[in-house]
């Protein structure tokens, strides 16, 4: 990739000409070196993803974990790169006007993928994971 000012500039000009819909321009927050990119509103800390995504149309991103906390919060995403939510997300700007919206099914099966990398065998042989997963079954 190019630098990511530069990328950012790119990707948010090619979202301006497919259209007219404000776009939020979210650095990952602990990017100290970020700044604005001309003709979107530049969301900073102390504002969270959550609060821009609540009227989000979509998540525009190259591969962050961004996109899986859209997904899950029923936010459609493009992924641009390779990114933990491509599966379940548009691969294209192409799509920004009606981005893939996955089901809740296949947002289930996803997650499901997911959680099974949550834990590493240190963590099984520890009862670790045991102890957590039977805590959260107790509460449904």
């Amino acid at each position: 990739l190019i630098d990511a000012t530069s990328y950012a500039k790119e990707i948010t000009h090619s979202l301006q000409v497919r259209s007219n819909k404000l776009v939020i321009y979210r650095p990952k927050p602990s990017w100290a070196q970020a700044v604005p990119v001309s003709g979107t509103f530049f969301s900073r800390p102390p504002r969270t993803l959550d609060e821009e995504m609540k009227n989000a149309w979509a998540l525009v991103t190259y591969a962050s974990n961004a996109a899986a906390e859209g997904i899950v919060e029923g936010v459609p995403a493009i992924v641009l790169g390779d990114g933990v939510a491509r599966s379940v997300s548009s691969t294209s700007l192409d799509d920004l006007d009606a981005p893939f919206r996955p089901s809740d099914e296949l947002r289930w099966e996803w997650l499901s993928k997911l959680a099974y990398c949550q834990w590493t065998i240190q963590e099984f042989r520890s009862g670790e994971a045991w102890e957590y997963l039977s805590d959260v079954a107790r509460k449904y």
